[in-house]
């Protein structure tokens, strides 16, 4: 094996990632922002500086970010558990295009089990979580 194959191999696998990505975004006509909004609306309630967390966004671009979803009908904000707090609610508009995402994800997962088999997919997401448990120090891994 060469030295930094799996680093090289997690690359190849994440420009991948990238492509799928921008082609639903095209198609939906979204930022990179917007796209991952979309994909955690409804998962739980959660304000604009959770999302901002979940998405490693600072909260004023998150606020933008979810300002443009709004004005595009695919989100709306609605009272969270105290006043000063507001949730995200997907309109009808946006269960469409989350819906356009889930089928997309939903079919590449059901090619790679295809393709994995049982066994293989089940040890294809062990290592993957591994990997994402072991490299989730970027301070250390970079230096930084």
């Amino acid at each position: 094996m060469r030295e930094r194959e799996v680093i090289e191999r997690i690359f190849q696998l994440k420009q991948q990632c990238d492509l799928l990505e921008e082609g639903l975004r095209e198609s939906l006509q979204l930022s990179s922002a917007e796209f991952q909004v979309l994909r955690l609306v409804g998962e739980e309630s959660l304000s604009c500086s959770d999302y901002a967390a979940r998405t490693g966004r600072s909260v004023s671009r998150m606020t933008r970010v979810v300002d443009g979803l709004v004005a595009r009908g695919l989100v709306v904000r609605v009272p969270g558990s105290d006043r000063r707090t507001l949730m995200l609610e997907l309109t009808e508009a946006g269960r469409a295009a989350q819906a356009e995402i889930v089928a997309c994800e939903t079919r590449c997962d059901a090619r790679l089990r295809e393709r994995l088999g049982s066994r293989g997919y089940a040890e294809a997401v062990r290592v993957l979580g591994g990997l994402i448990e072991h490299t989730a120090d970027t301070a250390a891994i970079t230096g930084a």
